[in-house]
């Protein structure tokens, strides 16, 4: 099964310290050494939280795909949905932060991976 994890799993994570939690970083590791977790290049521009975490992306940065042409193609039928375009606005006019969320949602349904 491939995951497809949004920003904020990696927030949790932050509360996990490998020291504290050897067992889930062991098995953790191993699923993304098997290319069996994923996340988009927008979720990896929506973190800036807690050190530990940046440096455990830094050096697993693989797997933060940039969208395929597939899923380019899908992400612009989830951005002309009126009710996403509406909250999209929403969200733009109270911050300049990225918005991984359609990217994520793309990658997931092309993937066939789960959230």
């Amino acid at each position: 099964m491939i995951y497809a994890l949004d920003t904020n799993a990696f927030i949790a994570m932050s509360n996990f310290y490998e020291d504290s939690f050897p067992t889930f970083w062991n098995n953790f590791n191993k699923l993304v050494q098997d290319d069996n977790v994923i996340s988009t290049a927008e979720n990896l521009l929506e973190y800036n939280r807690d050190d530990f975490v940046k440096k455990w992306i830094e050096n697993n940065n693989k797997i933060f795909l940039p969208p395929t042409e597939e899923e380019g193609a899908f992400i612009q039928k989830i951005y002309a949905t009126k009710n996403f375009k509406d909250n999209l606005e929403k969200k733009k006019l109270t911050s300049d932060l990225p918005h991984a969320d359609p990217f994520l949602i793309a990658q997931a349904k092309h993937k066939n991976a789960t959230f």
